[in-house]
């Protein structure tokens, strides 16, 4: 029996528009009145996940960071912290900044940068008329290692195409001996701690919970979710996956248009 679920949001529990369908929604509210944990792993920043597990009305803890860290949603206080070293954090930017790419450093709840971009204008404007706690912070500064000495930081995002340039970097990067790498977006490549990743921050919740692996089911659709969703009892990847995340996953369900997560949960939990 499932006593736990943990769902990736962007390209899996979110439709195209960035939505949690009626279908999704309702089934969540199902597994709730099971007492079956639902919880949210996600790539992002705690804020930006913070908003859709107040609009499902759940409380359990949310993974966040892709695993660097795990959040109390009621108290808002980290119950599992996983964060990068100052050193590594210096070898990581000493790399990017040979590139000259844009990059980012994550802590709790603000972004951090040395040039104002895309990502910077986007969440500023994404703030703009939310409430103080769900407000993503952004900060742009002339000098990052004044950040790297006085913050713990968690992830580090920098940006990605199919240049040579960033193929180069990326090819650099992975050298690194002391980090986790992976894609979570088509144009954003994220950097944890050594072994910090989605399915680790699982394992650490399951064993806060007490409970067994074989008793979670996960969801996800892209390269930062086959951790966890190698790690399940059941890992369940979405028709939307790319083939290298199908082949990591138990069970390949509907797309995210087409309310996946909904119709897995029935399949395997509601027997529907």
């Amino acid at each position: 029996m499932y006593k736990m679920v943990y769902s990736d949001m962007d390209g899996t529990l979110l439709n195209s528009k960035k939505e949690i369908s009626t279908e999704n929604y309702e089934v969540i509210k199902k597994l709730k009145e099971k007492d079956i944990i639902f919880g949210i792993a996600t790539g992002r920043i705690y804020p930006a996940a913070k908003i859709y597990s107040k609009e499902l009305d759940i409380n359990s803890p949310l993974i966040c960071s892709n695993g660097a860290m795990v959040v109390d949603v009621n108290n808002d206080e980290i119950i599992i912290s996983n964060p990068l070293d100052a050193p590594t954090i210096n070898e990581i930017v000493d790399i990017i900044k040979k590139y000259d790419v844009y990059f980012h450093l994550y802590d709790k709840d603000t972004i951090y940068a040395e040039k104002y971009d895309l990502v910077i204008k986007y969440f500023r404007e994404f703030s703009e008329k939310l409430p103080d706690d769900l407000k993503v912070k952004t900060s742009v500064v002339k000098d990052i290692n004044t950040i790297i000495t006085s913050k713990t930081i968690y992830k580090i995002g920098v940006y990605f195409d199919d240049s040579e340039t960033s193929i180069n970097m990326i090819k650099e990067l992975k050298r690194l001996n002391n980090i986790e790498s992976c894609k979570s977006m088509s144009y954003m490549y994220d950097i944890m701690a050594k072994n910090i990743n989605k399915g680790y921050a699982l394992k650490q919740l399951g064993e806060y919970f007490g409970i067994e692996k074989d008793s979670i089911m996960t969801f996800g659709d892209n390269e930062n979710d086959i951790s966890m969703l190698k790690y399940a009892g059941k890992g369940i990847a979405m028709d939307n996956s790319s083939d290298e995340i199908k082949l990591n996953a138990d069970f390949i369900t509907k797309t995210n248009d087409n309310h996946g997560v909904r119709y897995a949960i029935d399949k395997f939990i509601l027997n529907k």
